[in-house]
């Protein structure tokens, strides 16, 4: 993480995850096998990230999942990410991307008290970290990108 991001608003934790229908994007849809996620935040809580991972049975079983955040999509979707902005007023200076990676998918929401532009810029580098990370893992590599050095 970044070291503005260091410190721990959400427990790293991690789960098996038993698959079931598939009412909304994400973990809850049918062929989720895993679920792991982690939160930090600045010293000050004016920024935060939160970073979401979802392994599913197959490929196949995560494009199923990943076409659902669709109609969820505020901006442009390209080959395999999906990123938007919330309207909510609670919300409105959080940004989120959603990233598939063969089994895996990943969501990331960054918040940036700063304002919109301030997220996106922060989210563009660490979903580049994160999107890394997942190529190596569906490789079987142990995962060595890392965000140690971006500044948010």
């Amino acid at each position: 993480m970044p070291t503005a991001l260091r410190g721990v608003s959400t427990a790293p934790c991690s789960r098996a995850k038993a698959p079931s229908v598939c009412e909304a994007p994400g973990g809850r849809c049918k062929g989720a096998v895993y679920n792991g996620r982690a939160g930090y935040r600045s010293d000050d809580m004016a920024e935060s990230a939160g970073y979401d991972l979802i392994v599913y049975r197959n490929t196949r079983a995560a494009e199923r999942a990943f076409a659902a955040w669709e109609s969820y999509a505020r901006g442009a979707k390209r080959d395999a990410s999906i990123t938007y902005g919330y309207r909510t007023s609670a919300r409105k200076n959080t940004r989120t991307i959603v990233i598939r990676q063969g089994a895996y998918i990943a969501t990331l929401d960054l918040r940036d008290d700063a304002g919109r532009a301030a997220a996106d810029k922060d989210l563009k580098a660490l979903a580049e970290v994160y999107a890394a990370r997942m190529r190596q893992a569906a490789r079987d590599e142990t995962p060595t990108a890392s965000a140690a050095a971006v500044r948010v």
